[in-house]
């Protein structure tokens, strides 16, 4: 007995000296890097690769650049950063290549004044000012029509004769 006594801070202090470098790798785990940049770049090298219209001049470059981006936006929805960051810059290569080839296939850019649509959708907001001017434009909103008032009396008129169709159904 006195023996487990006089071991047991031996193995407090063997269970702590393991304890903190497992807490260490957890914590490292959890705050791992977001591939903002990646995914912003890509982003960046889609809209450019449309601009001179290569989904048309250059097909398959240009899919595979947009099949990649939504990989990469799912695995950032998911935290899977590292697989996230490959995809993104993958899919900015591609895109770059797309453009590339669109240039080179006659394709041009549009003037300043052209509007572009968004080759992400409405998924993708960007800050960038100059986003806005590529981005679509904003639909109207719907009005409602003004429902036409009734007065207290007729109301509870209404609701008794419901209740009184309600009662001759029973």
């Amino acid at each position: 007995m006195k023996k487990d006594l006089f071991l047991m801070p031996f193995y407090l202090s063997r269970l702590w000296i393991l304890s903190v470098p497992v807490a260490c790798g957890v914590s490292c785990a959890l705050v791992a890097t977001r591939p903002v940049q990646e995914m912003s770049d890509a982003v960046a090298a889609i809209r450019a690769a449309r601009e001179v219209q290569a989904d048309v001049l250059s097909p398959d470059n240009f899919r595979q650049a947009m099949d990649l981006f939504e990989q990469a936006k799912r695995e950032y929805r998911f935290k899977d950063f590292a697989i996230a960051k490959e995809h993104a810059d993958d899919s900015r290569v591609l895109a770059e290549k797309a453009e590339l080839d669109a240039l080179l296939n006659g394709g041009a850019r549009a003037s300043s004044g052209d509007k572009i649509p968004d080759p992400l959708g409405e998924g993708f907001q960007s800050d960038q000012g100059s986003a806005n001017a590529l981005s679509k434009p904003k639909a109207e909103p719907y009005v409602y029509p003004t429902p036409t008032p009734v007065p207290a009396e007729e109301a509870v008129q209404r609701q008794i004769q419901e209740q009184g169709a309600a009662n001759r159904v029973k």
